[in-house]
């Protein structure tokens, strides 16, 4: 797809380019993981008692078809990562069952989370896709390669914050409970000039398809609960 035609496709549905598909796909020629923050990003936002908080099997075949572009059109996989800043089951589950090379709980210092994770891989910020939606989130965003921004019709003001300080490379005309991430992805796909040979190859059940499965179920998941805990220090309040 030429990118005059993709920037088109996806204005058209409503998301927004603060950088052109023409740097992005350059900047994709360098990219070696992406990361993805779970709260808000997966989902609603909404959590149960227990802090857990669901996904979306749409967004994860998603998931599925970009590590599979990215194997197609660099012979290698790509690094992946998810955050949630609760002990959540569900993105344990999701990382294991889909072999992510990362999950990241109780993630509040995302800072940390991702000092660890450039650690333990040898990667550079600017090798990172993230996929975020929050204020909290910008401090890293704007570290990141690329830098992808869930849309909120209820967050206008933060929107035009991000477009204002460049701190997004693309929003997102969906919501995390619409299905953003395989929005993002698809974006992905497009600029990897992947996106109908996934389809093809996928659909087709080919060899190279297998190829890819059979190193996916390589990849042996790592969790940790403790990179991103914020740690509070103790202060003694002066008495009036």
């Amino acid at each position: 797809m030429e990118l005059t035609q993709l920037e088109d496709t996806f204005v058209d549905i409503g998301g927004v380019f603060l950088t052109s598909a023409f740097d992005l796909r350059e900047r994709m020629e360098k990219m070696k993981a992406i990361v993805f923050v779970w709260d808000g990003v997966f989902n609603s936002g909404h959590k149960d008692i227990t802090g857990g908080s669901s996904y979306s099997v749409v967004d994860t075949g998603g998931i599925d078809l970009l590590r599979f572009g990215f194997f197609l059109a660099n012979k290698t996989m790509i690094k992946v990562a998810v955050m949630s800043d609760t002990d959540n089951s569900l993105c344990l589950q999701l990382g294991k069952k889909d072999h992510y090379d990362n999950v990241y709980l109780n993630g509040q210092d995302k800072e940390n989370v991702l000092r660890h994770f450039c650690n333990q891989h040898d990667i550079h910020p600017d090798e990172i896709i993230y996929v975020y939606d929050e204020v909290a989130d910008l401090k890293v965003a704007e570290q990141m390669g690329i830098r992808l921004a869930v849309g909120r019709l209820s967050s206008p003001i933060f929107v035009e914050y991000m477009e204002r300080h460049k701190l997004a490379d693309y929003i997102s005309t969906c919501q995390g409970n619409e299905h953003a991430v395989r929005e993002m992805c698809e974006l992905l796909l497009t600029l990897l000039d992947q996106h109908f040979n996934v389809i093809d190859h996928k659909g087709k059940n080919e060899e190279n398809y297998h190829d890819y499965l059979n190193r996916k179920a390589l990849v042996e998941t790592a969790t940790n609960k403790t990179a991103g805990v914020v740690k509070l220090e103790s202060r003694v309040w002066n008495q009036f």
